[in-house]
């Protein structure tokens, strides 16, 4: 866990085993992706809210008031590379080192209004500190007197489709101007 005079950096990359799957190409990056049985899961010690959030096909995590990382999933690690282990504990915005930590958090957003926010386009950093473009969904965390104990966000994985869309759009745009035709295209 992260002390309160800790600097804002994630731990550095030495020692770590596994690495997020880099970067291939637009269509190469999708696959399918193994979802648990919640049902199966139960029956071998796991809560079932616990396993409810381990067969989510999107990352997700939840924090405290303060935070903290109190549980991250498997598809979580996929995408930041962190393993839970690590992640646990830590300020998210440590793992996440993301362009909205610092004044547009949608976790606090949602803490302070205990309103959602739905598919804000964000980019992260991985463990090695690569970008990844993401899209997160965000909600409050409620006890059982509906006090705000903390937070929980989904996020996917959004870079393939956004490397798409470059492709697409480099192959057709030129400074503003877009063409499919041949002749305008070998100007371009």
């Amino acid at each position: 866990p992260m002390k309160k005079d800790e600097k804002n950096t994630a731990p550095q990359n030495a020692g770590h085993a596994r690495r997020r799957e880099k970067d291939r190409g637009p269509i190469k990056d999708i696959k399918a992706t193994y979802c648990p049985d919640p049902k199966k899961m139960v029956h071998k010690g796991v809560s079932f809210s616990e396993a409810i959030l381990e067969s989510i096909v999107h990352g997700a995590f939840t924090v405290d008031r303060h935070f903290n990382i109190t549980s991250f999933n498997r598809s979580a690690e996929n995408i930041t590379g962190f393993k839970r282990s690590e992640a646990i504990g830590m300020k998210c915005y440590h793992v996440f080192r993301a362009d909205i930590c610092k004044d547009h958090c949608a976790l606090k957003k949602s803490m302070e209004t205990g309103r959602d926010v739905c598919n804000q386009m964000v980019t992260i950093k991985d463990i090695d500190g690569d970008d990844v473009q993401i899209t997160v969904c965000t909600s409050v965390l409620h006890n059982d007197k509906l006090e705000i104990v903390g937070g929980v966000e989904t996020f996917r994985d959004i870079s393939a489709i956004v490397r798409l869309r470059q492709a697409i759009s480099g192959k057709y745009c030129f400074h503003n101007i877009i063409s499919k035709n041949e002749k305008i295209q070998k100007i371009f």
